[in-house]
């Protein structure tokens, strides 16, 4: 539905009716419904991995401050 719409107005007034039109389609389809409880088990599991600011030692999301950089050659 927005494939022929040019990236520079899709922001505007009308085209984020379209947005939220798609989204809560999308929301409501069959397809998503199957997929929520999937979702939330794998949230619940990657929460896990996800710094709550109180590490603890030896736990994955203990926060060390590097950030890693891969670069192509």
């Amino acid at each position: 539905m927005m494939k022929d719409v040019p990236k520079s107005e899709w922001y505007t007034p009308e085209n984020n009716a379209k947005w939220l039109k798609m989204y809560e389609e999308m929301r409501g389809s069959l397809a998503n419904k199957k997929r929520t409880p999937e979702f939330e088990r794998l949230d619940k599991d990657l929460q896990k991995y996800v710094d709550t600011g109180t590490s603890k030692r030896g736990s994955p999301d203990v926060p060390h401050g590097y950030v890693w950089l891969f670069r192509r050659k």
